[in-house]
């Protein structure tokens, strides 16, 4: 049986090398219990809890009341930027935790690949 060699340069090894990476990060996040919880209670109590006091301010009819609405539902958007850099932050540190970023310096993984697969990441979570 003769093994099947990829090619190691250009658009298809980048994107098969970012696959694998979203793919080890993937796997840590099903395997564990708590990242699992983590993923899905904290975003949702946020929302639930400015959505409710968003939806309540609008429709009220004082003109302070849906300035204050507008304001909450711009932390809403602010809150889903800081959701996604905070798993940009954490999923790089967990590389570095696992004391893994040496061997991924080490592959043929390079830096834009790394950080397009944090970024891809970030997004699933």
């Amino acid at each position: 049986m003769k093994a099947k060699l990829y090619p190691q340069t250009g658009v298809a090894a980048s994107a098969r090398r970012i696959r694998s990476m979203v793919r080890r990060h993937w796997y840590l996040i099903r395997s564990s219990g708590p990242r699992t919880a983590e993923l899905i209670f904290w975003p949702l109590v946020s929302m639930l809890m400015w959505g409710f006091l968003q939806t309540h301010l609008a429709q009220t009819t004082s003109l302070a009341a849906k300035a204050a609405g507008l304001f909450v539902g711009g932390v809403l958007l602010w809150d889903i930027l800081v959701r996604s850099q905070l798993g940009f932050s954490v999923a790089f540190l967990e590389e570095i935790w696992s004391r893994n970023l040496g061997h991924l310096m080490m592959s043929p993984l390079r830096p834009v690949e790394l950080i397009g697969s944090l970024m891809l990441v970030s997004l699933m979570k």
